[in-house]
């Protein structure tokens, strides 16, 4: 998966939707967050105190927006199919506090929406990049399209979704249903997700163009922010709508170090990473280390006495001397023995 797709047919129904997708890369989503901690409470309970101005949580402006929305472009009943800001703010209007933790990655998408009232979402970015080349999409679904939700159990196989309904998906496999409404069990962020991509539908009063809305810029603004400054990574975001329907993502393996002068298995690494083997590249540093970075073709021998893979188990190891000369990146010392 190596792109998003926004079909044109759904920009069609929704001129006024522009979507915000951002991808952030070597993530810690298992450690507790205190900064994402106090985030979430601190947005609950400005949340609380502004919904509480208005009968319930679908009255306010923002919520009534996307349910009337939805109901006038593609008949969709907000009753039976709530979309997650409505949720998230009914659920907080009535706990009057902070949801209950899932992981920090999940706990700041809940909070980005419930503080602007959009919707909010994210994928495992590894996990679709490992499924299928096939770029991930929102579209209407066809009958092909099919479904397992999440609280289905192991045993159940997917179902069939009916054509029409506004889908995330990838190739055939559906991974929200009504937009936003319910999430499959594919494709979930958890605490061993390390990339990331993110989705945030923001609905706007005015007719959306090439140009960002304030509010759009505002929840962009919002996610690169966070990410750099609760979970320490640079984040890139992308506006797409009417006119601008595609963001490509890049396929990026995730560092692991090495101490200096280590034993690498390649073979082993590349299949771990499930990559083709020319996606690593080694990067001296001036710390005593070893990256195994994206971009360059490895050569776990020589270069100047080339051999092809596939190398065998036992052998094919390749020690990676540390050097502080730039023009020395990689040295063989042939065949070692595990």
């Amino acid at each position: 998966m190596d792109r998003f797709v926004l079909a044109h047919d759904v920009t069609k129904m929704l001129p006024k939707m522009q979507v915000v997708i951002v991808t952030a890369y070597n993530l810690d989503n298992q450690s507790k967050n205190p900064s994402v901690d106090a985030f979430a409470s601190d947005t609950a309970s400005a949340a609380v105190f502004d919904l509480s101005a208005y009968p319930n949580a679908q009255s306010h402006p923002r919520i009534a927006l996307y349910r009337d929305t939805l109901k006038a472009a593609c008949n969709l009943s907000a009753k039976k199919f709530p979309q997650s800001n409505e949720s998230l703010c009914k659920r907080i209007l009535k706990e009057k506090a902070a949801l209950r933790p899932i992981n920090p990655l999940v706990d700041f998408y809940n909070s980005v929406s419930i503080k602007y009232g959009v919707t909010a979402g994210a994928f495992d970015l590894g996990e679709l990049q490992a499924r299928s080349t096939k770029p991930l999409e929102l579209r209407l679904s066809t009958t092909a399209d099919t479904f397992k939700a999440l609280d289905a159990k192991p045993e159940e196989t997917a179902t069939p979704v009916a054509a029409g309904e506004l889908v995330y998906v990838q190739d055939t496999t559906v991974l929200t249903r009504h937009l936003a409404w319910r999430q499959a069990a594919e494709a979930l962020v958890t605490e061993k997700t390390k990339n990331v991509i993110f989705m945030s539908e923001v609905f706007n009063e005015e007719g959306a163009t090439a140009t960002p809305t304030k509010l759009t810029a505002s929840v962009a603004d919002e996610f690169v922010r966070g990410l750099k400054e609760f979970f320490g990574v640079e984040a890139k975001a992308t506006i797409l709508g009417e006119g601008n329907g595609t963001r490509t993502v890049e396929r990026r393996l995730s560092p692991i170090t090495y101490p200096g002068e280590s034993l690498i298995l390649w073979q082993a690494h590349i299949l771990i990473q499930d990559l083709a083997w020319d996606y690593g590249a080694i990067s001296i540093g001036e710390t005593g280390v070893d990256d195994i970075m994206p971009g360059q073709r490895v050569h776990p021998y020589d270069p100047h006495d080339p051999q092809e893979p596939p190398f065998t188990l036992g052998h094919d190891y390749a020690k990676i001397m540390y050097t502080t000369d730039p023009t020395i990146t990689r040295k063989a010392v042939g065949d070692v023995e595990r």
